[in-house]
């Protein structure tokens, strides 16, 4: 049941959950940064300055939507900071500045143990002049610094607009825009499911300089778009390291795929290499002849490739496998027990989907949920109207989102007086069901109840999440079990926002112990005690 007076965020994050909430043995500190003074500070550099050095502890700085025109530095002596956005097309952080790379990035980051997402980091010089003014260094950001990860992020520029300096880092779901060496660096990345998009461009320029040096940058499952030409990389030193596996290239690769750049002469010294890839931009035929040719022993260490693990690719123009997700999924055999990425190129896909008991071991995977879609128009039985219908274990779905178009309305054309967002049917306290929504924001147009009782053990938690003026007063509602309200466990924790106010809830509302909280807060209390969650993660 859907109720749309409001729009309703939510993003379960795997990293906060296993390793944040556990960092150092603490809870997670969180910032909220809002333009218009709704929060804690109203600048990014704010936030960060007011986290003390040394700091031991895991602290969230919650971005609202905005465009935030402000140079960013987290300083070595900063560690532990996850800066949060809404997403990378609501929330950029960006400034104009070009020349030294160590001056004019507009993000820097020094300091380890660092994660961002849900942001777009944007070098502002030249972008969108017909002819550049000079084409020179301009970072969106530099990274120097060990154990950063960057999930759902953009990063927008002309030249060197992703400085991967040193260290390891890991992007998943990112976009990189640029023209000139604009992945560049030392660093020991893999760059997972991304976009790149480019002019005529060198997409990389590695710098790795010796043999024994574990440094290099490797795309995998990413998709190379844009106008080109463009060149995969240039050796930025002798030994470059650079591997694209399983990726999709559009018809815009320079017939030779790489430049020995400076290092002519001294080809067999690089590690370029392309690896099952696809699309009009892979023809091999007239690529450089010092490409390497990688053993299945040297792709694994480079690409943690899963053997297992197979991507097919659904885009409605005809460019990847399949026109439509349900005829990628009956391609795939029953009983099957491969875990299968079904990446589907952005569009609307208007189509009912289901995927049955007899497939498990299936990741559908979007671009962005504000870019992939899968909507039906129809109502009446849940079982038989649904726009999506899952019947097999073993299934994640990531930046997708399902729509029912038909009852996609706002309530107050319809009449509703009031939303519900929830509707939990817990039956019994030896159940282990519930919903618990952590670090997540409610918006709209209201009034709206967090939560009415669809059974008489109905169990939903709000933990640290953002409420703007749109819940009403009270709260709940115990619906059917008016008198059995002792049995319910609806509960507020650590929210915060102008809807947050809690002087006229309902007077059943629970306050649970910390005892408590731990057993909804934790993912591996709550629904993870086997380690599902990361075994999934392994082939995402």
């Amino acid at each position: 049941m859907q109720f749309l007076t409001f729009i309703f965020y939510f993003t379960v994050t795997l990293f906060l959950f296993v390793n944040v909430s556990h960092a150092k043995g603490k809870n997670a500190t969180s910032i909220l940064v809002d333009q218009s003074g709704k929060g804690h500070f109203k600048t990014v550099q704010e936030a960060i300055d007011s986290i003390p050095s040394n700091n031991n502890k895991w602290t969230i700085i919650h971005l609202n939507p905005g465009t935030y025109k402000e140079k960013v530095q987290i300083p070595k002596e900063k560690p532990y900071i996850i800066l949060r956005g809404k997403s990378r097309d609501t929330t950029v952080i960006e400034y104009g500045d070009y020349g030294n790379s160590m001056e004019s990035s507009t993000f820097k980051l020094f300091a380890e143990n660092f994660m961002a997402r849900g942001i777009t980091f944007t070098n502002t010089y030249d972008l969108g002049k017909d002819e550049a003014k000079k084409v020179t260094w301009a970072p969106a950001a530099l990274i120097q610094a060990d154990k950063a990860s960057f999930f759902g992020c953009g990063f927008v520029g002309i030249q060197d607009t992703l400085a991967d300096l040193t260290g390891r880092h890991y992007f998943k779901n990112c976009y990189i825009e640029g023209s000139v060496d604009f992945i560049w660096g030392y660093g020991q990345s893999l760059y997972e499911a991304k976009s790149i998009g480019l002019g005529k461009a060198y997409i990389t320029a590695q710098g790795r300089e010796r043999e024994q040096d574990t440094n290099g940058f490797v795309f995998k499952n990413c998709r190379v778009t844009g106008s080109g030409p463009a060149y995969l990389g240039r050796a930025y030193r002798s030994h470059a390291r650079v591997v694209f596996y399983q990726s999709t290239f559009d018809n815009i690769i320079a017939p030779e795929g790489w430049d020995a750049w400076h290092n002519k002469g001294k080809e067999g010294e690089s590690t370029f290499a392309e690896v099952d890839c696809q699309g009009p931009g892979t023809n091999m035929s007239k690529r450089v002849k010092w490409e390497k040719t990688l053993s299945s022993e040297e792709l694994e260490q480079l690409a943690q490739n899963e053997s297992l693990t197979k991507t097919i690719v659904v885009d409605q123009s005809g460019k990847g496998q399949f026109t439509t997700v349900q005829q990628a999924i009956d391609s795939i055999p029953s009983n099957n027990k491969q875990w299968t990425i079904i990446l589907l190129n952005a569009g609307v896909y208007k189509e009912k989907v289901m995927i049955v008991k007899e497939k498990p071991y299936i990741i559908l995977k979007g671009i962005g949920k504000s870019s992939t879609v899968i909507e039906w128009g129809d109502s009446g039985n849940s079982m038989e109207s649904s726009t999506f219908k899952l019947y097999a274990p073993n299934f994640m779905a990531r930046d997708i989102t399902f729509k029912n178009s038909v009852i996609h309305v706002n309530a107050k054309s319809v009449g509703l007086l009031n939303a519900y967002i929830t509707a939990q049917g817990r039956e019994s306290d030896k159940e282990t069901n519930g919903f618990v929504f952590k670090y997540c924001t409610v918006t709209g147009t209201g009034p709206a109840y967090l939560g009415r009782a669809y059974k008489n053990h109905s169990t939903v938690v709000f933990y640290r999440s953002t409420f703007d003026d749109i819940i009403a007063p009270e709260g709940w509602d115990a619906w059917y079990n008016a008198g059995k309200e002792e049995s319910i466990t609806y509960a507020e924790v650590d929210c915060y926002g102008p809807g947050a106010n809690k002087s006229k809830r309902v007077k059943w509302e629970k306050k649970l112990s910390s005892e408590e909280m731990k057993k909804f807060i934790y993912a591996k209390l709550f629904l993870n005690q086997d380690n599902w969650i990361e075994e999934q993660l392994k082939h995402v």
